[in-house]
């Protein structure tokens, strides 16, 4: 691990664990978007953001998607290495 602060890791997996634990109950209960904008607004206050606004939770939906790109493109890499 040289070279990756171990602490944002740590950070960054408990922030993804808790944004999909709150994320699934959502998915029976609401709209796609509304769930969103709900799971986004918790992981924020998870993180010590009390009241998010809309402009905060937009951003998160952002940063998830973004983060879940990132994680399709070690996959894909990572399958590609395995393919050849």
């Amino acid at each position: 691990m040289t070279g990756i602060n171990a602490s944002k890791i740590i950070h960054t997996l408990q922030f993804v664990n808790n944004f999909a634990s709150m994320f699934a109950p959502c998915l029976l209960s609401i709209s796609p978007a509304s769930a969103a904008l709900a799971s986004s607004g918790r992981a924020l206050q998870s993180v010590g953001f009390a009241s998010p606004d809309d402009v905060s939770i937009q951003a998160a939906i952002e940063a998830n998607d973004a983060f879940i790109a990132q994680l399709e493109a070690i996959r894909d890499r990572a399958q590609t290495l395995t393919i050849e």
